[in-house]
C-alpha cells in the first residue's frame, strides 16, 4: 500500500488529472492514496493536495509561520472511495506579513501564492524555497504598490525634473510631496524606459534560474492625500474623465506599450482614497491593466453588505462592471486590523459576507494587510483568511469551531463566548470602525461588553491552569481589553453608573497588568517582527497618567446650554502618537495656554508627511487661487456640512472655538464623524461618542489657537496649530 504522489503513471490510470495548475486531487484507489494535482509535473497543485490531506485528514493546523497543531492519532482511515478535490476561488491570494523568513514553506502549506519583497526572502521569487514549492506569483519591481515614487524619488530627480511633479496652484509651483504631472510626455518616456528595462532584465534572470518571471509590474501613485497635478493640461483630463480615470490615462498608455513587446506582463494600478471612484467618462482599463480596489474607510467589524460599507459595495459594484466590460481583472487590497491602535475587535464575523461578496463580483485576487500580529485574535483570522481565499462559501462558524478547541485548549468556550460578546456590542452599537481609526473611537465596546468579557477571560484563565503558552495566549486578549479599558476608563465607569452596573476595575492594576503582558510579548517569536511597537506601548503605557479625572470647566459660549448636553472630547487623549507622530504631524505637548495642560500640535515644520503641510497651508480668501485650512461632518462617506477656514478667519491671541457645522442622523446613520483638515488621519467619530453620550442631532466645535506667522502671528514663532478639544452640543 503507497502514497502516489505527483503525476504518477498510477495516478493517471485511476483518472486523476488535474484541470488547472491550482488544482489539487486526493483520491482513494485501490486501498491507496493518489495526490495529485496541477497539468504538468511541479505545479502548484501537487502540494496543496499533500497540504489538504495532511490538513484534512490528519488534522494538522499552521496557525503561523511558528505556531501549529498536530493531533496525537494512532491510526488514520479514509472511505474506500474518499475522493476530494479543490481549485482556489482566488487566482491571486497573499496574507501580508512583516516577517523576516528564510523558506516560502509556510505561504505554500497555507496556499498563499504570491511572494514580495516584504517576506524577507532573499532573492525573492528566485529564492531556492519557492521554486521548490512550484513557484509563486510576483509583483516586478521597483516596488508592489505606491510605485511611482520609487520609479523617480523627488529628493532624487525633483532639481532636475521638476515638471515631472505635480503643480500646485495655492503654493504657484510644482510641488515634490504630491502626486505626479501624469500628462508630462517626459515623465511617460522615463517611466516606460525604466520599467521595460526592469522587465527585461528580469525575464533574462528568470530565463537563467529556470523560474517564471514576474507576472505583474505596479505603476501606481504615491501614498499621499492631496496633490493632483493643476497643470492646464492635467485638470482638462481631470475635469474630463475625474482622477481614476485621469491616473487610467498614464496607466493604459503605459500598458499599451508594454503589451507590444511583452503580451503576457500585466500593469496593476490602485482605485483608492481620492480616486477610489470610477471614471466619471467612458475611459476603460485596457486587458493587460489590473485594477485593485483599496479603501482605508471601510468598516473592519461589518460585512461589506452592512449600511456602513453600502458606499464601498456601490463602488465594488461599478468597478466590477467596468473590469468585466474591459476584459481586465480586479483586485483587492483588504484591511483586516487597525493600524493606529490594537482593541478587541470582532473582524472573525465580517469575512465571510465580504469574501463572497468579492467573488460574485468576479474579483480574482486578494490582497490582505494583516501584518500585526498584535491585533486581536490574529491567528484565527489568518485561519479564516486561508480558507475564505480557497473558498469564500466555506461556513465561518464550522472554522471558528474548529480554530477555538485546538488553539485555546480547555479555555476555548470561553474564548468563544467573549467573540460572540464583541460581536453583540458590535452589532447593536453599529458604527463603523476603520483600519486608521483612533483609540478614543473604539466606544462600540460598551461597558457590558467588557464587563461580562473579562469575567470570561478570566474564566478562560483558570481553564489554561499552567500551561504557559494558552496562559499568554488569554493574556494577550486579556492586555487589549484592559487597554480599552485603561483608555476609556471614565466613559465606561459613567456608563456603567447610568445603567446600575457594578464598575470596580482599579486603573493602577489595569496597567500593571498591560506592562507585565507586553513584558512577557519581547520573548514571544510572535512579535519579533514588530518589537518596536511592543517597546513603544510599553513606554507608553509606563507613561501613562494615572489620576483622577479631570474635567474641563464649559466655555463661556454655552453657559446656557445644560451641562448634560455638553460633550467635550480632549485631544490629548488621542493615542495615535505612539506611533506616527513624526509623521503625520501630530503630538501631544503641554501648553499652559489652554486649561487641559495637554494639547494636540500640528506643526508644518515638524512634520515629516510634506502633505500633512500642505493641508495646514492656508490664503487669504482673496488670493486669485485661494487656499483654506478645510473641516468636516460626514455621514456614511459623504459629506453632510463643510467650513473653509481662510486667512481672514483666524482669531489671533489664545484659544477660539469655530463652529464645524451641524447634523443630524446620527444613531440611524452607520457612521458619521467630524473631519479635523480634512483628511483622513484627524477625526473624531460622533456616532462613537453617540454610544457614551446618546443624540440624534448636535452642534459642533473644534477649540484652537494658531502661531506662526503664515497664520498671521509673529516670524519668530514655528507655524503650528494647536487643538485642546472638540465640543459637541447636543440638540
Amino acid at each position: 500500500k503507497a502514497f502516489y504522489i505527483g503525476h504518477t503513471e498510477y495516478a493517471k490510470d485511476a483518472g486523476a488529472l488535474g484541470t488547472s495548475k491550482e488544482n489539487w486531487i486526493i483520491k482513494m484507489h485501490e486501498d491507496n492514496v493518489i495526490l495529485t494535482g496541477g497539468i504538468k509535473p511541479g505545479d502548484r497543485g501537487i502540494i496543496y493536495a499533500v497540504y489538504h490531506f495532511l490538513e484534512d485528514v490528519v488534522g494538522v493546523r499552521w496557525w503561523t509561520r511558528w505556531e501549529e497543531y498536530i493531533p496525537d492519532l494512532t491510526a488514520l482511515s479514509l472511505e474506500a472511495d474518499f475522493y476530494k478535490e479543490g481549485t482556489p476561488a482566488f487566482s491571486y491570494r497573499k496574507s501580508l506579513y512583516h516577517i523576516n523568513v528564510d523558506d516560502f514553506f509556510y505561504e505554500a502549506r497555507v496556499r498563499g501564492n504570491v511572494v514580495m519583497e516584504d517576506d524577507g526572502l532573499e532573492g525573492e521569487v528566485y529564492h531556492e524555497s519557492v521554486t521548490r514549492l512550484g513557484s509563486a506569483l510576483h509583483m516586478g519591481r521597483p516596488g508592489h504598490v505606491h510605485s511611482m515614487e520609487y520609479y523617480y524619488p523627488a529628493k532624487e530627480y525633483f532639481e532636475e525634473h521638476p515638471e515631472w511633479y505635480a503643480w500646485n496652484d495655492a503654493v504657484g509651483s510644482r510641488i515634490p510631496h504630491g502626486y505626479l504631472c501624469l500628462t508630462n510626455e517626459g515623465f511617460f518616456e522615463a517611466v516606460m524606459k525604466k520599467l521595460m528595462g526592469y522587465i527585461e532584465e528580469d525575464q533574462e534572470l528568470a530565463a537563467k534560474t529556470g523560474v517564471e518571471p514576474p507576472c505583474f509590474y505596479s505603476i501606481s501613485l504615491p501614498d499621499v492625500t492631496v496633490g493632483f497635478c493643476e497643470c492646464e493640461t492635467c485638470k482638462a483630463v481631470l475635469k474630463k474623465a475625474g482622477p481614476s480615470g485621469y491616473l487610467l490615462y498614464f496607466v493604459n498608455k503605459i500598458a499599451r506599450a508594454v503589451a507590444k513587446k511583452y503580451p503576457d506582463v500585466k500593469i496593476e494600478t490602485l482605485a483608492y482614497n481620492d480616486y477610489i471612484d470610477p471614471p466619471k467618462d467612458d475611459t476603460l482599463p485596457e486587458k493587460n491593466v489590473i485594477i485593485r480596489l483599496a479603501q482605508v474607510n471601510v468598516d473592519i467589524i461589518h460585512g461589506i453588505n452592512d449600511r456602513g460599507n453600502k458606499w464601498y459595495l456601490r463602488v465594488l459594484k461599478a468597478w466590477a462592471a467596468i473590469c468585466k466590460k474591459a476584459g481586465c481583472e480586479l483586485y483587492i487590497w483588504e484591511y483586516m486590523y487597525n493600524l493606529f491602535f490594537n482593541m478587541p475587535a470582532p473582524v472573525a464575523y465580517r469575512l465571510s459576507d465580504t469574501f463572497r461578496t468579492f467573488y460574485n463580483y468576479g474579483v480574482s485576487g486578494i490582497f490582505v494587510e494583516n501584518e500585526d500580529s498584535g491585533a486581536d485574535m490574529w491567528e484565527l483570522n489568518q485561519y479564516l483568511l486561508v480558507h475564505l481565499c480557497e473558498d469564500p462559501y466555506a461556513d465561518t462558524e464550522i472554522l471558528i469551531d474548529d480554530f477555538m478547541p485546538r488553539f485555546y485548549g480547555p479555555a476555548a468556550p470561553y474564548v468563544k463566548d467573549y467573540l460572540s460578546e464583541l460581536r453583540r456590542a458590535a452589532t447593536e452599537n453599529d458604527y463603523s470602525v476603520f483600519c486608521i481609526i483612533e483609540s478614543a473611537h473604539f466606544n462600540y465596546l460598551d461597558v457590558a461588553a467588557v464587563l461580562k468579557g473579562a469575567e470570561l477571560l478570566d474564566k478562560a484563565m483558570e481553564a489554561v491552569g499552567d500551561d504557559a503558552v494558552l496562559s499568554f495566549r488569554i493574556m494577550w486578549l486579556q492586555k487589549l481589553l484592559y487597554t480599552n479599558l485603561l483608555v476609556k476608563y471614565f466613559d465606561l465607569k459613567h456608563m456603567a453608573e447610568r445603567q446600575g452596573l457594578a464598575f470596580s476595575f482599579d486603573r493602577e492594576v489595569l496597567q500593571e497588568k498591560i506592562l507585565s503582558t507586553l513584558e512577557l510579548a519581547k520573548g514571544h517569536p510572535r512579535f519579533a517582527h514588530c518589537m518596536h511597537r511592543i517597546e513603544n506601548e510599553i513606554q507608553f503605557y509606563s507613561d501613562f497618567e494615572i489620576g483622577e479625572e479631570e474635567i474641563a470647566s464649559i466655555p463661556e459660549e454655552f453657559s446656557c446650554i445644560a451641562p448634560e448636553n455638553v460633550y467635550q472630547f480632549y485631544f490629548k487623549n488621542q493615542c495615535r502618537h505612539i506611533n506616527s507622530a513624526a509623521y503625520h504631524g501630530f503630538t501631544v505637548v503641554e501648553d499652559s495656554q489652554s486649561s487641559l495642560g495637554k494639547v494636540a500640535r500640528f506643526c508644518r515644520e515638524d512634520a515629516l508627511s510634506q502633505v500633512k503641510a500642505m493641508l495646514l497651508f492656508v490664503t487669504s480668501r482673496n488670493e486669485k487661487n485661494p487656499h483654506p485650512i478645510f473641516f468636516g461632518i460626514q455621514q456614511d462617506a459623504e459629506y453632510v456640512c463643510e467650513r473653509k477656514l481662510f486667512l481672514e478667519d483666524i482669531k489671533q491671541g489664545g484659544y477660539h472655538l469655530y463652529k464645524i457645522g451641524s447634523v443630524s442622523g446620527i444613531q440611524a446613520s452607520g457612521d458619521t464623524r467630524a473631519d479635523i483638515f480634512g483628511v483622513n488621519f484627524e477625526w473624531v467619530s460622533l456616532t462613537g461618542i453617540s454610544v457614551t453620550f446618546p443624540m440624534d442631532a448636535c452642534d459642533v466645535y473644534i477649540s484652537m489657537r494658531f502661531e506662526g506667522e503664515l497664520y498671521g502671528g509673529s516670524k519668530q514663532d514655528k507655524d503650528a496649530v494647536y487643538v485642546d478639544r472638540v465640543i459637541v452640543v447636543r440638540h
